[in-house]
């Protein structure tokens, strides 16, 4: 059954916002209009790729549901399993429960996929960029052997762990992040700004220098000349590595 996407009044002249399953955008408008809510647009929502493009992210808004609201997520199913409603009761229950407008949107097309006959793994299959492998082969695993509550409150429990570890991680890094900027904003420095002024004094006197000595003098002219290129460098580094973490 087809999802949409309302923006309406309610009773109080309220401005809401929220999704409703309908077969078509007149019968949601109905289905709302008998709620006491007055809808102003109604919109299909659209984000299920087909089979053939399993394996690669979907567009929308899924990518925008972080780990910690799929583990809250996960341990509310996992709630409503275990204590008897039936899994398409269950997803109907949090789509109107979640506030998350993205996660309301993919709970709502996950329970349009169970009740159409598609088994839970292969609903959570059709939205890769949001269920990992791992988490697809642990519920298909949970539907087979009967201990799908069990296995969803393990997942979740999987993912707040991860995430908890991802936190210490970042904060761990903190300091030796700042540091290694501090010192290669200090290396730039004194290879731009100080060397050149020494290289001078030693140019004055007509030694013969050390190996060492004329590479660091030759590499602080070097600095000083295509500082700019090397800031484009950096630059393009840090943006290409953003690209490839978000792909």
């Amino acid at each position: 059954m087809p999802v949409f996407e309302y923006s309406a009044f309610d009773i109080k002249g309220k401005r809401i916002s929220g999704i409703v399953d309908a077969e078509s955008a007149v019968s949601a408008r109905q289905k709302l209009r008998s709620s006491q809510v007055y809808p102003v647009s109604v919109d299909e929502v659209s984000g299920i790729p087909r089979k053939a493009e399993i394996g690669f992210p979907p567009p929308g808004i899924f990518h925008r549901i972080r780990a910690p609201e799929l583990a809250v997520m996960t341990r509310e199913l996992a709630v409503l399993v275990g204590a008897g409603f039936p899994l398409a009761a269950a997803l109907e229950t949090l789509v109107f429960q979640t506030r998350l407008q993205p996660m309301k949107k993919l709970l709502a097309k996950i329970k349009d996929l169970v009740v159409e006959g598609n088994s839970f793994s292969e609903a959570l299959s059709r939205f890769p960029a949001v269920f990992s492998p791992l988490y697809i082969n642990m519920v298909h695993a949970g539907e087979s052997s009967g201990t799908l509550e069990i296995v969803l409150d393990r997942l979740a429990e999987m993912t707040e762990k991860h995430e908890d570890l991802k936190g210490k991680i970042r904060v761990a890094l903190t300091y030796p992040v700042f540091m290694a900027v501090l010192g290669t904003a200090v290396l730039f420095f004194l290879l731009t700004v100080i060397i050149p002024d020494i290289a001078k004094i030693f140019e004055d006197m007509g030694r013969n220098l050390p190996a060492p000595t004329r590479f660091l003098i030759f590499m602080s002219s070097i600095f000083k000349s295509f500082w700019w290129l090397m800031l484009f460098m950096i630059s393009l580094a840090f943006f290409s590595a953003h690209r490839f973490k978000s792909t």
